[in-house]
């Protein structure tokens, strides 16, 4: 599942200008698509922002996702 997220992440960042102050963001956003798409219990969303110290919301986190999901790279 890690080895798919960091692929996301690369994919991602090779296509989309980002801030590097969103990193975190992106990578909890490619472990929670990871996650949904390898795992038979997948992360939850508020799980991923309690272990990024609430660092991001799960509101940002959800819409990150489905950006993503919309327009694929």
């Amino acid at each position: 599942m890690f080895v798919l997220a960091a692929s996301y992440v690369d994919r991602y960042l090779s296509v989309v200008p980002t801030l590097k102050s969103t990193l975190q963001l992106l990578g909890t956003a490619c472990l929670l698509i990871a996650s949904k798409l390898r795992e038979a219990v997948p992360f939850t969303a508020d799980k991923l922002v309690a272990y990024t110290d609430r660092s991001i919301t799960a509101k940002q986190l959800m819409v990150l996702v489905l950006l993503m999901l919309i327009e694929p790279v």
